[in-house]
């Protein structure tokens, strides 16, 4: 059981309400943050792990399926960061139960803004929409607004595959 923190611009586009309370999770990685990521003509949702600041972009197409595109590509990076299929396989499973929530956190809000303007970026320098080379470079990235660490490896200390 998790929460998808949604920032009131992306729960304009989703079908969901925002729950009042949210329960404690039960994921390595913590809630996930959600934000809408406009880039040229591309919908997307960028989607950003609390506890280690790991980002997976999903398009927004299909508002309704948002939580299984987001276990998805969780998945899909976490195996991609060559973390231990048996970690993968429980942080998956404790995504199963989801509730969708409004955002708490504004140290993740900040992280999230300097995200969307490296994705940007690197949408102009390349002048295409590659979602798994960005969440790769951005999984080895160093963010700062916490201990001074790749997501990516934090993420794996989190999940216990260091």
């Amino acid at each position: 059981m998790y929460s998808l923190r949604c920032t009131q611009r992306l729960l304009r586009h989703l079908p969901f309400v925002a729950s009042a309370s949210t329960p404690r999770t039960s994921t390595r990685l913590g809630d996930w943050y959600a934000n809408a990521l406009f880039v040229g003509s591309a919908r997307l949702v960028l989607c950003t792990s609390e506890l280690s600041l790991l980002s997976v972009i999903v398009p927004l197409k299909d508002a309704q399926r948002l939580p299984l595109r987001l276990r998805a590509a969780v998945g899909s990076l976490l195996v991609r960061l060559g973390i231990h299929e048996a970690a993968v396989t429980t942080e998956l499973r404790a995504m199963d139960d989801i509730v969708v929530a409004r955002t708490a956190s504004p140290r993740v809000l900040g992280s999230m803004t300097e995200i969307a303007w490296h994705c940007r970026d690197m949408a102009a320098d390349s002048g295409r929409l590659d979602l798994r080379a960005w969440e790769t470079y951005l999984a080895d990235m160093p963010m700062l607004s916490q201990d001074p660490c790749e997501p990516g490896i934090k993420a794996a200390a989190l999940l216990g595959a260091t």
